[in-house]
């Protein structure tokens, strides 16, 4: 009796282990088509990010409010707005001296 229940246990063991393969392998194919779709994500160029920086400057000179308007509590709002967009926008607006 004892053999058949060790006998029993080993196959149920076996057959844990060839589901764990299985769900291994189901893993294995997602991590990998995660990345691909990421790495596709990451190579997509937005339009606005293709422009020259001379004329996203300009861009974000015409965001500035008029001095007639501007609220003295709040003379940075539309600088720090367009630098917390993007990382190319925020090396733009940072070395624009003229929105600061």
């Amino acid at each position: 009796m004892a053999s058949s229940s060790s006998d029993d246990l080993r196959n149920i063991v076996a057959e844990i282990n060839a589901q764990i393969l299985h769900y291994q392998s189901l893993i294995d194919n997602l991590l990998a088509k995660r990345e691909g779709a990421q790495l596709q994500l990451d190579s997509i160029v937005y339009p606005v990010l293709t422009l020259p920086s001379e004329i996203t400057c300009e861009i974000f000179h015409q965001c500035l409010p008029t001095w007639v308007h501007r609220n003295s509590s709040e003379p940075w709002e539309a600088p720090v707005l367009l630098s917390h967009v993007c990382r190319a926008w925020r090396e733009i607006a940072l070395s624009t001296p003229a929105l600061w």
